[in-house]
């Protein structure tokens, strides 16, 4: 064969061993990419609702005026502090559920017990903060709890590029 018959068939040689190298590469570098799995259950993951209360009182807080930012503070840190025997209920009722979950011979009355217990207490302890919350909210003049309500979705909005309109 002459050169000139040979060299489209190195050229095809060549990008098929490049298309392949590519594609190696390409595959490591997704195989290490991955998301990371979420964390076990546990003390750190434990309560979600519990983290995104925090978030909406923090910018609630920040939404209000600052007397009444500073009353729904103080109110909320009295509440916190008396609610310690509850929160170590709540802690112990995790605990449970989590022996429960890992029991062998699993139990599935048992594990049903213990979600209930700590459904329970998480429930206890969201209608006392929802009652603190309410008290301190019944004082402000009604613009500014629809303000306070409304700038984080709008802030949320603005974040994300979407111009902070529902209707966008």
């Amino acid at each position: 064969m002459s050169d000139g018959k040979r060299l489209p068939w190195i050229l095809i040689g060549s990008l098929g061993a490049n298309a392949l190298l590519v594609g190696a590469l390409a595959g490591v570098w997704m195989t290490t990419q991955r998301t990371p799995e979420p964390p076990p259950p546990g003390p750190q993951m434990a309560d979600r609702a519990m983290v995104d209360e925090r978030l909406f009182m923090r910018r609630l807080m920040r939404a209000l005026p600052q007397e009444k930012s500073r009353e729904l503070r103080r109110t909320l840190a009295t509440g916190w502090v008396g609610s310690r025997p509850l929160r170590q209920d709540i802690q112990a009722a995790r605990e449970a559920m989590r022996e429960a979950f890992l029991a062998d011979p699993y139990d599935v009355a048992a594990t049903r017990e213990a979600m209930e217990r700590l459904r329970t207490l998480e429930a206890e302890r969201r209608a006392a903060t929802d009652a603190q919350l309410s008290e301190v909210l019944e004082t402000v003049p009604a613009e500014a709890r629809r303000e306070a309500l409304e700038r984080p979705r709008r802030e949320r909005g603005l974040r994300r590029g979407g111009g902070g309109r529902e209707d966008e």
